[in-house]
């Protein structure tokens, strides 16, 4: 007997029903689809870099990452190659390569991010969180919850 096809999942959402803004050091990032509404499947977050920020160079062992840039423009080092992103480009970030990015307009940088499969953002707002906790951005707090959630802390961000 053939499997049955799976229902679509259609999410009507305004500005608010989409998850807290959560500040890791110099991006900020909001939840719009997490795991929990796509069985495991993908996470979809909106990221919004000041001018001359990124996070540091680090790689995902669980996920993958998928850049869609809205608008300004970034510098990204996806293993070891730079990249020149503007608004309409599209950056994948396989999971095991190091990466990073940084903003390098003048405007604020804004991306729609794709990680697959979900969990990420578990990461992204835990570690907002304990960042609030501790008061200032500080690399050692942010690598121990990077590690709970298979993510290595390599180096600096791009300059």
């Amino acid at each position: 007997m053939p499997e049955a096809s799976p229902v679509p999942k259609f999410l009507k959402r305004d500005a608010t029903a989409s998850g807290p803004m959560r500040q890791v050091g110099g991006e900020t990032g909001r939840l719009l689809v997490g795991g929990e509404e796509t069985n495991g499947g993908f996470a979809l977050s909106e990221s919004v870099s000041q001018p001359g920020s990124g996070p540091p160079l680090h790689v995902h062992h669980r996920e993958d990452e998928h850049f869609y840039v809205v608008e300004g423009e970034a510098k990204f080092s996806v293993g070891g190659k730079i990249i020149l992103a503007s608004a309409g480009d599209y950056l994948f970030g396989p999971r095991d390569v190091p990466h990073t990015f940084v903003n390098s307009g003048q405007k604020p940088l804004r991306m729609l991010v794709v990680t697959r499969p979900a969990g990420f953002e578990k990461f992204f707002a835990e570690a907002g969180d304990a960042l609030v906790a501790a008061g200032k951005f500080d690399t050692a707090v942010l690598a121990q919850v990077a590690a709970k959630y298979g993510i290595e802390i390599l180096g600096p961000p791009l300059s």
